[in-house]
């Protein structure tokens, strides 16, 4: 005998990607580090989330869920002329619906703004669906170091940044 299983309703489309301002991010904490909680690689601190970086405040995102819960996030900053995407995550129930796709490509078109022409990411080897997503969106290999891959695309190639 077999029992049908419902799966589980889907969580309402996040409603907006907003700033990740300095205040958001401390008044949010402990919702980021939920959504970050399976992120593969070191846990960020307080210290991680708070830290000033060039254009840090400008170019982060936050999404937020139809309900006002933290739904993902996006944290980048300029580096060496282009914009660095530092972490990515997007909460769990909030996966497999376009999220990341959507936090990568307002970074490129943030850093179009910017006058900046490539984005770089570091990404852990083991991390199949983030690869796959930035493979996706345009990025390619530059380097890979030990256990992290360094991924680098042109801003106005990803898909939906012009």
């Amino acid at each position: 005998m077999t029992t049908e299983r419902t799966a589980p309703a889907a969580p309402a489309t996040p409603a907006s990607l907003e700033p990740l301002r300095r205040e958001t991010a401390a008044r949010e904490l402990p919702a980021l580090a939920a959504a970050d909680a399976d992120t593969i690689g070191e846990p960020w601190t307080a210290a991680h989330w708070l830290l000033d970086l060039p254009e840090k405040w400008t170019l982060s995102r936050l999404a937020r869920a139809a309900d006002g819960g933290v739904a993902g996030f996006l944290v980048a900053s300029v580096r060496d002329g282009r914009v660095h995407i530092h972490r990515v995550a997007v909460a769990p129930t909030h996966r497999g619906r376009g999220l990341g796709t959507r936090l990568v490509t307002d970074a490129a078109r943030s850093a179009l703004a910017l006058g900046a022409s490539e984005l770089s990411l570091k990404v852990h080897r083991s991390n199949a669906p983030a690869l796959a997503l930035y493979r996706r969106l345009g990025f390619h290999e530059r380097a890979a170091p030990g256990e992290t891959i360094t991924m680098i695309a042109r801003a106005e190639l990803v898909p939906g940044a012009r």
